[in-house]
């Protein structure tokens, strides 16, 4: 995506499987890490993705609605 450029579609659909994909989970006390590559969250990737999508006009609540998880492991 060109920074001077509004994401498109293809750009929005990558965002969102990102901050699916990347999302918080703690794995001891006080230490929050991606549930997906171990980072610190958020990871560089769930970053990208909440930037991409805000940038698309989403709102926070809708990019949190994304994390659709039925527990901390799924």
């Amino acid at each position: 995506m060109d920074d001077a450029a509004a994401p498109d579609a293809y750009d929005i659909a990558l965002a969102t499987r990102a901050v699916r994909v990347h999302c918080v989970v703690m794995l001891w006390p006080h230490a929050e890490r991606c549930l997906n590559c171990g980072w610190p969250h958020p990871c560089v990737t769930q970053r990208w993705g909440r930037k991409i999508l805000l940038a698309a006009g989403w709102s926070e609540r809708e990019i949190a609605a994304l994390d659709r998880r039925s527990g901390v492991w799924s």
